[in-house]
């Protein structure tokens, strides 16, 4: 339907499902739909996210020589839209970028030692387990061949302040565009060294 009113993928991915997904979300708060109303609407909308990007007219491939970055679901984390729809508008900008959703930490320091990425995002929603995120990064951290910036985003950030300081990561943002200049990556399209595959 949106596409027969003349909407394309971008638009329905970078707009509509994210607004939606708020909507939904309000209405949990104002306990007018169930959680699990919720859950099963979320999953629609990932689902929808698949289609959008595996069938065409699809998001903005890479560019052949772009910057590469990591966005990181932890294991136990569930709150994977945002991450997801973060992940659309970084392709969208050129960027090669692989998703790690609920690997294990040894998988994610494996990822950073043998790929070359130019940024790393850790979705994250729960205040009450920074410790959990800043042993994380950390682990990130001492597994990383070069330095390399690491930016928190997600619903953590509506609820806990100085998340740079207590968790280490060296920025910390829901904004992708916000996060792209943090990290000094605004149209930078020129190698670092070797490019993720399977991106």
């Amino acid at each position: 339907a949106l596409h027969r009113a003349g909407h394309c993928d971008e638009v329905i991915a970078q707009r509509f499902v994210p607004e939606v997904a708020r909507r939904f979300g309000q209405a949990w708060v104002d306990d007018t739909l169930s959680f699990t109303d919720v859950s099963i609407a979320t999953a629609w909308l990932q689902r929808m996210l698949r289609q959008l990007e595996s069938e065409p007219p699809a998001l903005t491939r890479p560019e052949p020589y772009g910057p590469a970055a990591l966005m990181v679901i932890p294991a136990g984390e569930y709150h994977t839209l945002g991450a997801m729809v973060a992940t659309g508008q970084l392709r969208k900008m050129g960027f090669s970028v692989r998703l790690s959703a609920g690997q294990s930490t040894r998988t994610v320091c494996e990822m950073v030692l043998t790929d070359d990425f130019d940024m790393i995002l850790v979705s994250w929603a729960r205040s009450d387990r920074l410790d959990s995120l800043h042993t994380l990064i950390l682990k990130i951290r001492d597994a990383l061949p070069r330095p390399t910036p690491i930016v928190v985003g997600g619903a953590v950030l509506a609820t806990a302040r100085q998340i740079e300081r207590q968790t280490g990561a060296d920025y910390a943002t829901s904004d992708i565009e916000e996060a792209v200049r943090l990290c000094g990556l605004t149209d930078q399209f020129q190698p670092a060294g070797a490019r993720v595959t399977g991106a």
